[in-house]
């Protein structure tokens, strides 16, 4: 099996690629963090960088892109359940507390009714 070469006879760099595969990773192992969307955006950047230059191979750089854009999509679904868990605790908070509220299993203040 050949390798390519460039016309150095030197084999192109695939330090974009590798950065682009790891930032992939990295996004969709730390999304539940809320983090790996901005590690995702770096990753699919630097692998798009690494597919526009000439004779580089795109296979380590288009794992990392996608392993970015997974990573980016779970960021934006822990995103999503993070806040829908906010707003319910927020509206838990808006009501009145428990004790403020009359019971209607517990014992009243009102007299007891007077049976003829």
């Amino acid at each position: 099996m050949e390798r390519k070469t460039n016309e150095a006879g030197k084999r192109p760099a695939a330090g974009l690629a590798i950065a682009s595969l790891v930032l992939g990773i990295l996004a969709v192992v730390l999304s539940f963090l809320l983090v790996g969307g901005v590690l995702g955006v770096i990753g699919l950047g630097l692998g798009l960088v690494h597919l526009r230059t000439k004779d580089r191979p795109p296979s380590l750089a288009g794992a990392g892109m996608v392993l970015s854009i997974v990573g980016n999509m779970a960021t934006l679904g822990f995103g999503r359940i993070y806040y829908s868990i906010y707003e319910q605790i927020q509206e838990a908070g808006s009501h009145k507390p428990a004790h403020a509220v009359a019971s209607t299993t517990g014992p009243t203040n009102a007299a007891p009714a007077i049976q003829r």
